[in-house]
């Protein structure tokens, strides 16, 4: 009856830890690490109810010397054209170029520390007229490995996740009508466990997907009064630039694998062989020492054995029965 009742309650576990494997959901483990550069993003710009035009961008180098290029449109794509909004993509053609990091090390350029963006709504009259708003365009920063919106498929839900928030535009910036925008931003990469990977499932190493995205914080500033925004070159300006170099890593780890279950069912096992092993084994080897002790013991040498080590209740029970057949055979 009892082994029954072991087995039953053996095959119950087993099914509850089948359960938490098959329903386990992962943790997050966040971890961080140090870049000594960071590679420039792609940049998405949009603007509603107007084309708009990137009149130049400026590349601050590490030396404190800058390197313009003018009538940047011509360096951008037109990614997508929709509800009357307009959108161009610039990429980062510039493999050798980053952003400069660490300063310790014996670094090689060219090395960049901000970028500025002049930017020219073409027909800001139209878009004025539409809102209650000055002139303003959108921008988002993108990892140059992020690329969703235009190719590739999700395969998993921070995918989708990553790419709704790309398409509802929530981690963008704003270029306005005559300020000028400071956008920073920070580096993060989520490691995701696929659907069914075996080696996630048993405990191994996963097949991590990684997506790596960008975090934006913004600051906006009006522009003094000048020629170039009088003459209508451009409408406003905004600066690109690194907000720390600390790479932020989300993990997923999971709580229930296969390799855990068979070391929780190990030691279960190792505990009732213990417990089996002591239930089996006590009175035998109780029995022989109770009988070389009624041998060789006297009268007063029991009585001490008695004080110094038999403390628990069911102990006492077992000597004062050891006693009495003393006292009986005395």
């Amino acid at each position: 009856m009892i082994g029954t009742t072991i087995f039953l309650l053996i095959m119950s576990y087993i099914v509850y830890l089948i359960f938490k494997i098959v329903t386990d959901k992962p943790v997050i483990q966040l971890t961080h690490e140090y870049l000594d550069k960071l590679s420039i993003p792609d940049l998405e710009i949009c603007c509603n109810e107007s084309d708009i035009q990137i009149t130049k961008y400026v590349f601050m180098l590490h030396n404190w010397t800058s390197t313009t290029f003018d009538n940047c449109t011509k360096f951008i794509q037109r990614s997508r054209v929709e509800n009357n909004i307009y959108c161009y993509l610039f990429e980062n053609n510039y493999t050798s170029t980053y952003f400069f990091g660490n300063p310790d090390i014996n670094l090689t350029g060219p090395w960049v520390r901000n970028i500025d963006f002049y930017f020219k709504i073409d027909n800001i009259t139209n878009m004025t007229s539409k809102f209650l708003s000055v002139g303003d365009i959108s921008v988002q920063l993108m990892d140059s490995n992020f690329d969703l919106l235009w190719k590739g498929k999700a395969a998993s839900t921070a995918d989708l996740y990553e790419n709704q928030i790309f398409k509802l535009q929530m981690n963008a910036f704003s270029g306005i009508q005559n300020m000028s925008t400071l956008a920073y931003f920070t580096k993060q990469t989520i490691q995701t466990i696929l659907p069914n990977d075996i080696s996630a499932i048993f405990g191994t190493t996963p097949n991590y997907h990684s997506i790596t995205y960008l975090n934006i914080a913004s600051r906006y500033y009006p522009m003094h009064p000048n020629e170039n925004v009088s003459a209508g070159n451009f409408h406003g300006h905004f600066n690109v630039a690194p907000g720390s170099f600390i790479h932020d890593i989300q993990t997923e780890k999971l709580s229930h694998t296969v390799l855990i279950a068979l070391g929780v069912l190990g030691g279960g096992f190792g505990e009732l062989e213990k417990k089996d092993f002591i239930i089996k084994y006590r009175n035998r080897h109780l029995n022989i020492l109770y009988s070389f002790l009624l041998s060789n013991l006297g009268r007063v040498d029991k009585w001490n054995l008695f004080l110094a080590f038999w403390t628990t209740k069911e102990q006492s029970l077992g000597f004062n029965a050891f006693f009495n057949e003393a006292e009986n055979r005395n």
